[in-house]
C-alpha cells in the first residue's frame, strides 16, 4: 500500500471516529426547574423513535427508542433542574417534571 493510501485511510478513519462520537443533535427539547416541598422530582417523557436523553443535576439517562414511548425517571432529589432532549419528536403535554413520594 502506498504512503498516499495509508494517509487517506488514516484521515478517513479519523473522520468516521469523530462523527461517530458526536452527541446527537436534539430536534426537540423541554427543560425546567422543580422544587418539591415533599417527595422527590420525577421526570416524565413521551418521545417518538430516536435517541432520548433525560438529564438532571446529578444524573442522566439515555435510550434509543424504536416506537413512541413514555418513560419516567426518579431523580432522588427534592429540587433540581431537568432537561429532556430527543432526536425525534416530543409530546409536550406529557413531558415534564412532577413531585412524588
Amino acid at each position: 500500500m502506498s504512503a498516499r493510501r495509508v494517509v487517506l485511510v488514516l484521515v478517513m478513519a479519523s473522520v468516521l471516529t469523530t462523527v461517530a462520537v458526536q452527541p446527537a443533535v436534539a430536534s426537540d427539547e423541554e427543560h425546567g426547574f422543580l422544587s418539591c416541598p415533599t417527595g422527590v422530582v420525577w421526570i416524565t417523557q413521551r418521545t417518538s423513535p430516536g435517541v432520548t436523553t433525560v438529564s438532571w443535576r446529578s444524573g442522566q439517562h439515555q435510550a434509543v427508542q424504536r416506537t413512541w414511548t413514555t418513560g419516567r425517571v426518579r431523580t432522588g432529589l427534592s429540587a433540581t433542574w431537568w432537561r429532556v432532549m430527543t432526536t425525534g419528536a416530543m409530546d409536550h403535554r406529557v413531558t415534564g417534571a412532577s413531585c412524588r413520594s
